[in-house]
């Protein structure tokens, strides 16, 4: 950095303007996210969409368990428009958080993360296809459920 001039006596030093040290504003939608954030966001997300469940769910079992009106009823959302789309979005949130949950257990137990038999550069190998076969796996489930409810 080259010396700065003293400053003359009675005026203020002034110091010349750098760059921001990091970027003032994040394009999310460009930016290339890893299959291991796509899956760790995803686990954020549905383990907050199932703790939103919840009371709904109660709900929805004391009218059940209320009568058989009430069964009817329970039993008919998810065949009705807008409870189509929440039975998927519940089924593909507790889908997604089980097999990602299992995938963040067994690497837990370092199962994919330190082999004996594999060589330190094949690591992220494992650990990125268990990425994808937790997207895999959810997908199977949100398919099966969108046939059930159709």
């Amino acid at each position: 950095m080259p010396a700065s001039r003293p400053a003359a006596p009675g005026a203020a030093a002034v110091r010349p303007r750098s760059p921001p040290a990091r970027p003032v504003f994040f394009d999310l939608l460009r930016i290339r996210q890893p299959v291991n954030a796509i899956v760790s966001f995803g686990h954020r997300v549905s383990g907050m969409i199932l703790v939103l469940l919840v009371p709904v769910l109660a709900y929805a079992l004391q009218c059940s368990l209320r009568d058989a009106e009430g069964f009817a009823n329970v039993t008919a959302f998810p065949m009705r428009g807008w409870g189509r789309l929440i039975t998927v979005l519940a089924a593909w949130a507790l889908a997604h958080h089980l097999f990602a949950g299992i995938r963040h257990l067994l690497f837990d137990v370092h199962v994919a993360t330190s082999p004996p038999h594999r060589p330190e550069h094949l690591r992220p190998v494992a650990i990125r296809a268990s990425a994808w076969v937790v997207l895999a796996a959810e997908l199977v489930v949100v398919l099966l459920t969108v046939l059930a409810v159709a």
